[in-house]
């Protein structure tokens, strides 16, 4: 009976246990969502510029998104190789033009 009684208390401190555990967690869960919550809000939604640059890993400009001189909104894609060659694409006024 003495053995019974043991196997009891150790039952209920390993249930304690258990639960002190969960409750930690949880709070520490609790914590990581408010603070990567806090940390995405900082971030901007919206990213403003007259002009992006696309670079290849070797530093050059593969593309280009941009206005031009009329206040066409023009792509423009840059190939490498002997004959460089570039494509632009644009929208204005006029409609589209390659």
């Amino acid at each position: 009976m003495d053995v019974e009684s043991d196997l009891v208390s150790q039952v209920k401190e390993l249930r304690k246990d258990i639960f002190w555990t969960r409750c930690i967690l949880g709070f520490a869960l609790l914590c990581l969502a408010a603070l990567t919550l806090a940390n995405w809000r900082r971030h901007p939604r919206t990213v403003e510029a007259n002009e992006f640059l696309l670079r290849g890993q070797s530093g050059n400009i593969a593309a280009r998104l941009g206005q031009e001189g009329l206040g066409d909104t023009c792509l423009t894609l840059m190939a490498k190789g002997k004959n460089c060659r570039c494509k632009s694409v644009c929208s204005g006024r006029r409609g589209f033009q390659f």
